[in-house]
């Protein structure tokens, strides 16, 4: 017999309308962060800003040092700007400044081709713009200037629509910085920027990458999490859910700071972090979540954790070992009672695949085998998740797929097949073996046809307490769900009931006629010995299944539950904590 499913009750910390304690914070963080916005194969030729109308005029531009206090070295009135690398070689005049604006004077004194430049730690002017070093030469013979070669550290910025060169910057190594301001005495506020068509707060880092620029923005925790949550979860989804967002995003942004330090920034801004666009889809409601739990992540045992979260489950979550080997305390299997109460995406989806493609997509993936593959099977987690896929060719060896990497091995071009979560099932399509933890009531037969001459009915799904909108728990059926059920006459004289929306599926004893009634518990199945060479899979839910479930939390708070309510409902034995 299996071990029974880890329930995470509904429970009693959410008998209580007392708030969830609050503990002290675990880390201490008040500088910036830097997001990478374009970089390796992505950096760019050349990077265009705009100061957001009716917020600024122009931008500061200078330095981060490593503790994220800027340097500004001067103010540029202009609204738009292009900042690309430097490439090209200049005529030195030799002639040294204090400021940006001295430099500037000096130049627009000299005519259109003089600008100012930051190199070797001071202001200068240079003059001209040549492609090449021998055009360079020819021009400073005639002006006695000396050549200032193009330099692989130097970025060049320009006036967007006039094509003006504003400042040459060239500090070694240091990365360019520019910051949108109200004006050159003001600070940036509230201050945002166009870029890419998005909008951002904070400052813009420029590195060196290849033969273009990366670009990173640098910005505030609070800020950052503002262009997270419009993009991992609705703006039109309920506050609760939302301030449970951020929480979660503030959490993994904390958890993960320096990430990708390699790449010379913390975290970058797609799906391998979190999903990172700026303020452009931001709302009123998006806005607040952020405002009302600003500075709270979640720890357990006083250490921050890892907020995972995702869209869907289909019906439970699962234990981290169980997807990616790591075993972490607050991230447990939980049955998931609400999804199914909200509209939810990628509800049901069911694929049909056979050996001779599992064959070719095995190879594929670059496995080596004898022959073809001849049989296959799955194992199932306590909460009734996919935990292993096994595959046996000609000679008898086997090849094992678990975890995370299940739910990406069909996922390949040319076979129309996607399975979205952790939550499916791999099983004959003409003797499907499904096993669940999981008690079900009233199971009856129908009259639609199933395969092999079996019929389809329905079963209930019991449930020894229902958590309600105000926090408390009765006893009773959960909820119900439509499942086949498969006459003995389809599969060796078993019924199977399989069902994705409540649990994974259900192993039947037959009553010889067709119809099944009362309780049956699911057993531990045997391997099947052969098979048809025909599979289904049949699954519920988008995404890893560790941690929050989005729509879970969506559901949550349209029945009335808190945000701290979610959060300890998917994350288990966690605290709220506030930074300092």
């Amino acid at each position: 017999m299996r071990k029974k499913f880890r329930f995470i009750l509904l429970f009693v910390l959410l008998l209580s309308f007392c708030s969830i304690p609050r503990a002290q914070a675990a880390v201490q963080y008040d500088g910036s962060l830097r997001v990478g916005l374009y970089y390796g194969a992505s950096a760019l030729a050349s990077a265009n800003l705009q100061n957001v109308t009716d917020y600024g005029s122009g931008y500061q531009f200078g330095w981060f040092d490593d503790s994220g206090t800027f340097s500004a070295l001067g103010y540029l009135s202009n609204v738009y700007l292009t900042i690309f690398p430097d490439t090209t070689y200049h005529l030195q005049t030799g002639l040294f400044f204090s400021t940006y604006d001295e430099a500037r004077s000096y130049a627009d004194m000299m005519g259109i081709d003089a600008f100012p430049a930051f190199a070797s730690g001071g202001f200068t002017v240079f003059v001209g713009n040549y492609s090449s070093y021998f055009d360079a030469q020819d021009a400073a013979f005639f002006s006695g200037y000396a050549v200032a070669e193009a330099s692989p550290t130097g970025y060049t910025v320009c006036d967007t629509q006039s094509g003006e060169i504003l400042l040459e910057f060239d500090l070694g190594g240091t990365r360019l910085a520019i910051q949108p301001v109200m004006d050159q005495f003001s600070g940036n506020d509230g201050a945002q920027t166009w870029f890419k068509g998005r909008k951002y707060y904070g400052a813009f880092e420029y590195s060196r990458d290849g033969s273009g620029v990366a670009v990173i923005n640098v910005v505030n925790m609070e800020d950052y999490i503002r262009g997270v949550i419009p993009y991992e979860m609705s703006g039109s989804w309920p506050l609760e859910a939302l301030k449970a967002q951020a929480i979660c995003a503030r959490t993994y942004a904390y958890a993960n700071l320096g990430k990708h330090k390699a790449d010379g920034f913390d975290l970058c801004n797609t799906t391998d972090c979190q999903v990172y666009y700026g303020t452009g889809s931001a709302n009123e409601r998006t806005d607040q979540a952020v405002l009302e739990t600003a500075g709270m992540y979640l720890t357990y045992a006083g250490e921050l954790i890892t907020a995972y979260y995702y869209s869907s489950n289909g019906g439970a979550s699962e234990d981290s070992e169980n997807v990616w080997n790591e075993a972490l305390p607050y991230l447990r299997a939980v049955r998931d009672e609400f999804e199914q109460q909200t509209n939810v995406s990628h509800t049901d989806w069911t694929y049909e695949i056979t050996l001779a493609d599992i064959t070719d997509i095995l190879r594929e993936r670059g496995n080596e085998f004898t022959g073809s593959i001849v049989h296959a099977y799955a194992t199932y987690t306590d909460a009734g998740n996919m935990k292993s896929l096994t595959f046996i060719d000609s000679a008898g060896q086997e090849i094992v797929y678990t975890g995370e990497r299940c739910r990406s091995l069909f996922n390949v071009s040319g076979y129309n097949i996607h399975v979205y979560s952790q939550r499916f099932i791999f099983e004959d399509k003409y003797a499907i073996r499904i096993e669940s933890n999981a008690e079900i009531t009233n199971v009856g037969a129908g009259s639609v046809s199933a395969p092999s001459g079996g019929v389809y009915g329905s079963a209930d799904i019991a449930s020894s307490s229902v958590l309600t909108g105000d926090g408390t728990v009765s006893g009773g059926n959960q909820y119900g769900v439509s499942a086949p059920v498969l006459s003995s006459s389809g599969t060796d004289d078993a019924d199977t009931v399989t069902t994705i929306s409540g649990a994974s599926g259900f192993h039947l004893s037959s009553s010889g006629n067709g119809t099944v009634t009362g309780t049956v518990s699911a057993d531990s199945l045997p391997i099947p010995e052969s098979c048809s060479g025909t599979f289904i899979i049949r699954g519920s839910g988008n995404g890893h299944n560790v941690g929050l479930s989005q729509y879970g939390a969506k559901a949550m708070a349209e029945l009335g539950y808190t945000y701290a309510q979610i959060l300890t409902y998917y994350y288990t034995g966690v605290t709220i904590s506030v930074a300092f």
